[in-house]
């Protein structure tokens, strides 16, 4: 039985290798974006769970944007 893959080489396998070619690419970039200003947004009550705690998530969000700013 082969294990899985990480979600490093997932993401990876669909960044280098997908059949939609580099719109992949930016398709997941937008994703990143668009999502992370969701949460950035987001009312912590709504968000808060016992899986997630919202303010690593939003923290996440926000280093994602600005990793994204600094790029371009």
């Amino acid at each position: 039985m082969s294990k899985p893959e990480t979600n490093i080489e997932f993401v990876t396998r669909l960044m280098d290798f997908s059949q939609q070619g580099a719109l992949m690419q930016m398709f997941i970039i937008t994703a990143i974006e668009k999502y992370g200003a969701i949460i950035e947004a987001a009312d912590e009550s709504e968000w808060n769970t016992d899986f997630i705690n919202f303010g690593a998530w939003q923290r996440c969000a926000i280093e994602a944007r600005e990793n994204l700013e600094a790029r371009t």
